[in-house]
């Protein structure tokens, strides 16, 4: 009877949804009091719709990580649940810089950063980082969440396609001045090694940030390479080690194989990250 009960609700939920998005925004609030316009076709919006969470190992992550004065980017931002929580988290003197190409998903990411109380600098961008400056088509397909837009047609063809303006994030970063970036957050389904690519002095740097990437074998695949090839770059270019996010701890992976399909991984250099991290290793 459980899942029965189940669905009834959830048939429920998206009826009242219709009926309120044919009258007006359907806003809902997460546990930690922001809020978020949503639609409940998308799939990507049940947990919230239900129970007020989203991605919730990564999000309790990013509450014990970050810091007040902390510069944070959101590479792949979708609908703002990681820059408004970026925002929630640092003070007047942090900042935080997003990227999300589709137009009409940018929309709602500006939407719902209206909707929440922003405390540091906010710089919402309409483009896509990559490795080069370039218009790039990105695809966004009917049978997939709007989360899981590509620079990959992803072998799929029922997507609808977008031009939009590609930077790299060191001409991004020279552009604006940055001096010093702590945490990127990076998921753009496959074309991860065109922005570590596109960030190689920011990498380089004497002071190189925190990267949080996810590996996924499907999305890279379409990219001509495998999860492996981002750690190993990132090895190679500033000693990075790279940690499995769990569920209440971090874990460090033995080797640059010793992942999962899917897994979200940290990757920092211990000498300068440890304090930032090191209470959440296990």
């Amino acid at each position: 009877m459980i899942p029965k009960t189940r669905n009834f609700i959830f048939n429920f939920g998206v009826q009242l949804a219709k009926h309120i998005n044919s009258h007006g925004s359907f806003v809902v609030q997460s546990k930690d009091d922001r809020r978020f316009h949503v639609d409940l076709n998308e799939e990507m919006y049940h947990s919230l719709y239900f129970y007020g969470l989203y991605e919730p190992y990564m999000t309790e992550l990013f509450k014990k990580m970050i810091r007040s004065d902390d510069i944070l980017i959101d590479v792949g931002a979708n609908f703002g649940w990681y820059t408004t929580l970026f925002s929630k988290l640092v003070e007047k003197k942090g900042q935080v810089h997003s990227f999300e190409p589709v137009p009409w998903i940018f929309n709602e990411l500006q939407k719902n950063i209206r909707l929440n109380t922003t405390h540091g600098d906010m710089f919402p961008n309409q483009y896509a980082l990559g490795n080069r400056l370039q218009r790039i088509e990105i695809f966004v397909f009917s049978g997939l969440p709007c989360g899981h837009a590509s620079m990959s047609k992803l072998g799929r063809d029922d997507h609808a396609c977008y031009k939009c303006p590609m930077t790299t994030l060191d001409n991004y970063i020279f552009e604006k001045g940055i001096k010093n970036v702590h945490i990127i957050k990076c998921d753009v389904e496959g074309a991860e090694m065109f922005v570590l690519k596109g960030a190689e002095s920011l990498i380089l740097s004497s002071q190189p940030p925190i990267w949080i990437l996810e590996l996924n074998t499907e999305t890279s695949a379409h990219f001509g390479y495998q999860p492996c090839d981002l750690l190993r770059y990132l090895q190679s270019k500033n000693g990075y080690v790279f940690y499995r996010i769990t569920k209440r701890y971090l874990k460090m992976l033995s080797s640059v194989h010793d992942y999962k399909n899917g897994d979200n991984v940290v990757c920092a250099i211990s000498d300068l990250h440890g304090k930032r991290i090191g209470h959440l290793i296990k």
